[in-house]
């Protein structure tokens, strides 16, 4: 049955509260939406728009992504290419590679998120990439190529949260035990310290403890299965090294 409109008591016209809704989403701003998660509606809204630039178009691609249709994901965010200024090339690649690894297609998108390393090696999210590209190693079967991405996280963006992710999956699959040798508040110490093994080959990188107040910066050395592998290495360590074993939580 359709719907009437009433008349109050007043003279004014009743609207319903579900047509009043309606009315509303049809013309709030698809950016909205967006910002809310509300994937559908941001959908429809920009599918709308007579003119689109690169940012709509990435927007649309991941609403595509969000509502689990990752072949269409794909197909829309490589049209932001098509605008050759955008700045968007680095996010939208990385979001083909979110859309190939989540529809489990992880030989593709190990090439997307490589693609993200040698076209933007000053991205923002180049080590998201990195992570992604070990998480689809992974997932394909190759551990010993998945801990290398793993590593280059863990020892080149050490505050990250995903260098925490990857130092967790490369404690269960290499040791629990490394070797400390040293923990301080002062960042720049830490980092300077875990460089300088880095620099003579040691497997060395930085954990952030943000349970400990004020923050502790640990440097550490390598995984290893037992702490009597571990003692073992540290014969390795140069003389007058500071160290002692400790194990993942």
């Amino acid at each position: 049955m359709k719907k009437s409109l009433r008349v109050g008591m007043t003279g004014c016209l009743i609207i319903p509260l579900s047509l009043c809704l309606s009315v509303m989403a049809e013309e709030a701003d698809p950016k909205t939406f967006f910002l809310k998660g509300d994937y559908s509606h941001a959908l429809e809204s920009y599918k709308k728009l007579s003119k689109k630039n690169d940012l709509v178009q990435y927007r649309i691609g991941i609403c595509y992504l969000n509502l689990g249709k990752y072949e269409k994901a794909e197909e829309e965010l490589k049209k932001v290419f098509s605008y050759p200024k955008s700045a968007l090339f680095d996010d939208a690649q990385f979001a083909r590679g979110e859309a190939l690894y989540l529809a489990g297609n992880f030989a593709e998108a190990i090439r997307a998120y490589q693609q993200v390393i040698k076209e933007y090696p000053q991205s923002s999210i180049l080590h998201l990439a990195l992570f992604k590209l070990g998480m689809s190693y992974l997932k394909k079967g190759g551990e010993k190529e998945s801990l290398k991405y793993f590593k280059r996280v863990r020892s080149s963006y050490p505050l990250s949260f995903v260098a925490a992710k990857s130092n967790k999956i490369i404690s269960r699959k290499e040791g629990p035990f490394s070797i400390q040798i040293g923990a301080f508040v002062d960042l720049t110490r830490a980092r300077n310290l875990a460089r300088d093994f880095q620099k003579k080959g040691y497997d060395s990188y930085l954990l952030k403890k943000i349970k400990d107040k004020p923050w502790i910066y640990k440097a550490r050395i390598g995984n290893f299965k037992s702490r009597a592998k571990a003692i073992l290495f540290t014969q390795k360590l140069p003389e007058k090294t500071d160290f002692f074993i400790t194990k993942e939580e």
